[in-house]
């Protein structure tokens, strides 16, 4: 059964993967690789790593492999930021932590090998993977818990952190704040469409406008709100393409589709700053590509993670399951994407010493650069 189901699972990727003409991939050896594994396979959780190791033969963050007996997975009531093997907390919705805490270990392994095993159940480019890791590390049973050290002042502190469910936001800002000089920060990943529609009238009158969009956006945040930061008619066409595949491994051409967006009022007319990181996938990038393709904004921060176009997935034999993407996404000159993302205009990145300070120093870079115009 196991055999079978990486089997299916290979068969699956093989024909459906669309990015298979961006990256070189040894099919025949992945599947010896794959069956091997399978064959070795002791119990439900040696499968999926065996499955795993098959995704990351195949570069694609939207990568998901898992078994529907799994127990339900929950979060931690706290985010951290990744730089090299170091993470710091940045947000937290618990006392047994605090914002500019490093953790020093997880569940008494030293950090870095924490943070190593999680990454190898994240597929990708490497940049999502290296930051995508951490947000898989905080990922477990839901009521258990995690047992943190971390280093405070001079010392260090032991805690436990149950697994609960949802995790603030990345960095405790307010969803929309605006600055006595007349600049307005907008959280596009936790402000939903619903929330923010109502705020468009006010947020026109600022003298520029500072976008978070460092993470997948909130509800209903993409072409709708896209149509308000246009002067024209959306000039991105194509840029998402759907395989027609009527035999095995052969693509035989691409159905092509688009935003085909128009101006809406009221128009944000104002300088526009978007912030940027690793985890900035899917969503968050076809929102960036038509805002570039259309001449909008600048870019702070991070390459984006590089994965776009919508998931599609393959139930296996034995209850395991698979998840990829399933559609191509182009760059706006018809370009290849997949692995590349988006680079940012202005690149900064978090250091260890502001994120134990508790500064979020991309947001303050957008705003210094605001200022300067």
């Amino acid at each position: 059964m196991r055999v079978a189901a990486v089997i299916v699972a290979w068969g699956a990727l093989r024909n459906f993967w669309p990015y298979a003409s961006d990256v070189a991939i040894d099919w025949d050896a992945a599947l010896a690789d794959a069956v091997a594994g399978a064959v070795a396979s002791q119990d439900r959780d040696d499968l999926v790593d065996v499955l795993w190791g098959l995704l990351g033969r195949v570069p694609d963050g939207h990568g998901w492999a898992d078994h529907v007996g799994s127990a339900r997975a929950c979060g931690l009531p706290l985010r951290w930021v990744r730089v090299g093997d170091a993470l710091v907390v940045t947000s937290t919705a618990t006392s047994a932590v605090q914002v500019g805490d490093e953790v020093v270990t997880v569940d008494g392994a030293p950090v870095a090998d924490a943070l190593a095993g999680a990454e190898r159940r994240v597929s990708g480019s490497a940049a999502f993977r290296e930051a995508f890791a951490a947000e898989r590390l905080a990922i477990g049973v839901c009521g258990a818990a995690m047992a943190l050290t971390v280093a405070r002042g001079a010392g260090t502190v032991r805690v436990s952190v149950p697994h609960e469910g949802g995790a603030p936001p990345l960095f405790a800002h307010p969803g929309v704040a605006w600055t006595e000089d007349g600049y307005v920060l907008v959280d596009l990943n936790t402000v939903p469409w619903a929330d923010l529609e109502p705020e468009l009238d006010e947020l026109a009158r600022a003298r520029g406008i500072v976008f978070d969009l460092r993470e997948y956006p909130a509800h209903g945040v993409s072409g709708r709100f896209v149509a308000h930061l246009l002067r024209a008619p959306d000039v991105a066409t194509g840029w998402m393409r759907v395989p027609e595949i009527v035999r095995p491994g052969e693509i035989e051409g691409w159905q092509r589709h688009e935003w085909a967006l128009t101006p809406r009022e009221p128009h944000l007319g104002g300088d526009v700053v978007f912030l940027t990181s690793p985890l900035a996938i899917s969503a968050a990038e076809s929102l960036l590509l038509v805002a570039e393709a259309n001449g909008v904004g600048v870019r702070v921060g991070q390459a984006t993670a590089g994965t776009n176009g919508n998931a599609t997935g393959a139930r296996l034999p034995g209850g395991y399951v698979i998840q990829f993407t399933g559609m191509r996404v182009v760059d706006a000159d018809g370009g290849a994407f997949h692995l590349r993302g988006l680079a940012p205009d202005v690149e900064v990145a978090p250091t260890l010493e502001g994120l134990r300070a508790g500064r979020d120093e991309v947001r303050d870079a957008a705003l210094a650069w605001l200022r300067a115009r």
